[in-house]
């Protein structure tokens, strides 16, 4: 299972949509507008993965306008599993079919464009049962956030300047949300994010995925590393 394939690809593709502030290049249309947006591969370099380009080979574009710059029917058998995206709803279009989708499964070729699939057509195309078995994985994971933020273990304290602090535990992890007046803030262990959150939800999810991904847990590693270099 390419579970790093699909980080990998994700975090390329947010990037790339941030770099072009989020809008068609073609069109300037948005998400606030409609648009389902994809990072659109200007060239192709032979042995390269999706996100192995630098930015400037790629670009954001809406559905519509990366329909009209691939104009062909793609080929129907060969193609390899890359990446998964949640999209939150039926927001996303099959590139292979037209369907309406959920999830988003990015697949490669060696003599096509990368193309975002939804779950059945990645797999006949794949020739595999890789999108469901991630798809299950993902609909697991967003059962597993969901308790911990509505989780009954949740308990509040106030600090010496009279603010709100939730906490629980997360496997080995304890976990602070503090409700100040610029907004909630994360702490986990002794490590304390200087990022604000505009609600609680949004404070407790964060923290979830931090942790769930390993995130937490390499950045402490790096940090440890840092700190005792001869223990390289």
């Amino acid at each position: 299972m390419k579970y790093q394939h699909s980080k990998n690809w994700k975090t390329f593709r947010e990037e790339v949509l941030r770099l072009d502030e989020y809008k068609c290049c073609t069109c300037g249309k948005s998400k606030l507008d409609g648009a389902i947006l994809h990072v659109h591969h200007k060239d192709y370099i032979l042995g390269h993965k999706p996100w192995e380009y630098p930015y400037e080979m790629c670009q954001t574009l809406c559905s519509g306008c990366h329909a009209i710059e691939h104009g062909i029917i793609p080929p129907k058998m060969g193609w390899l599993y890359v990446g998964f995206d949640d999209l939150g709803g039926l927001y996303g279009t099959c590139e292979y079919c037209g369907k309406e989708i959920r999830y988003s499964h990015l697949i490669s070729h060696k003599s096509w464009r990368p193309i975002e699939v939804g779950t059945n057509c990645c797999d006949s195309l794949t020739a595999t049962d890789e999108a469901n078995l991630v798809q299950k994985e993902a609909k697991k994971l967003q059962e597993k956030r969901k308790r911990f933020v509505s989780s009954t273990r949740w308990e509040y304290i106030y600090d010496e300047y009279g603010y709100k602090i939730y906490k629980i535990k997360l496997d080995s992890y304890l976990v602070f949300i503090t409700n100040e007046e610029s907004g909630y803030t994360i702490k986990i262990n002794f490590a304390k994010s200087q990022k604000r959150y505009a609600s609680l939800n949004e404070a407790k999810i964060k923290a979830f995925d931090v942790i769930e991904s390993g995130e937490f847990r390499n950045w402490i590693n790096k940090r440890n590393q840092s700190r005792n270099p001869s223990h390289r």
